[in-house]
Parts: C-alpha cells; structure tokens; sequence
C-alpha cells in the first residue's frame, strides 16, 4: 500500500516538476513551488529552490485493522512524536529554535512540530519537523536547509496549520 501512495504522490508532483499541492491517503497540503520529488522504498525526497532537503514518512493503517488497533497504533505515532522528536536536535548537536509545539485541530488530528538550528563550520543549518497524525496514521516531514531557520518557518507552518484531511 505504501509504495502505491508513494506512486500516486510522485506522479502528482512530477508532472509540473514541483509539488503545488500533494496528497497523501490521509492529508494533503498546498506545498510551495519549486520542488523536485523523488521516491526512495518507503520514503519521500524533495528538494527545494534554495538547497531545502525535505523528507517525508508516511504511516498508513489498511482498511482490515479495527477502530481499537487504530487508535492503539496512532498512540504509538502520538508517543513517538512527544519522546523522539525531542531528542532530535541534541542527537545531532544542535540548539532547540522552538520546543515540541502541539497543535490539535480537533480530538483527532494533531500536528506536532519542533525547529532546531546548529552551525558547523561557520555555516548555519536547520531542522524543521513536522509531524502530522490523525485516526488512521501520521506523515512526518524533516525539512533541512542553509541558514536561519526564521525565514523558512514563516514558509512551512502556514502549510502546516491548512493542512486538509482527508479522514
């Protein structure tokens, strides 16, 4: 099922070379222009007009699992996002920009989101991760770039904050 989303994803995204809007089996988003996609196996690349590396995992539950399992392995997603995505930026030796921000959009759908920044060799690098979850899985996107992370904030949580869902 994944790599047939992934599939679907690409061939949206690759007719215009960049991604306007994507979608996905549970959310889509209108994406900034000016990004090249390409799938590896379970994931999504893109690179962004300014040298932004984004990289998307998607988390999918099939039509068979019940309401029960669902809700039992979107826990999971949820814990994951509140545990993991903390220990990201010292992991990797950078300077926490904004804290694990949650955002519920209603009783099923939350949006957690966390920046960084570091500096190696005189050069500034940030980390932005988003990760949505919802009822019937999540889609976690990891966007890297040169420079401050500011700019590219006031780029990415407004795509974030209108994201569609579609469950």
């Amino acid at each position: 099922m994944c790599k047939r989303v992934l599939a679907a994803f690409i061939l949206c995204c690759a007719a215009a070379a960049r991604a306007e809007q994507i979608g996905f089996e549970i959310i889509t988003l209108d994406w900034p222009d000016g990004y090249q996609a390409r799938v590896d196996e379970d994931r999504i690349h893109m690179a962004g007009p300014n040298g932004e590396q984004v990289t998307v995992l998607q988390f999918n539950l099939d039509d068979t699992v019940t309401p029960e399992e669902a809700a039992t392995k979107t826990d999971t997603l949820r814990h994951f996002a509140e545990t993991e995505m903390p220990k990201s930026a010292s992991e990797q030796g950078a300077t926490v920009v904004r804290d694990l921000k949650k955002t519920d959009f209603d009783e099923r759908h939350t949006l957690y989101s966390m920046i960084s920044q570091r500096s190696e060799n005189e050069a500034r690098q940030y980390l932005i991760e988003y990760f949505l979850v919802g009822v019937r899985g999540g889609a976690y996107f990891s966007i890297v770039g040169n420079g401050d992370a500011m700019p590219a904030i006031a780029t990415f949580d407004p795509v974030f904050a209108a994201v569609q869902w579609k469950e």
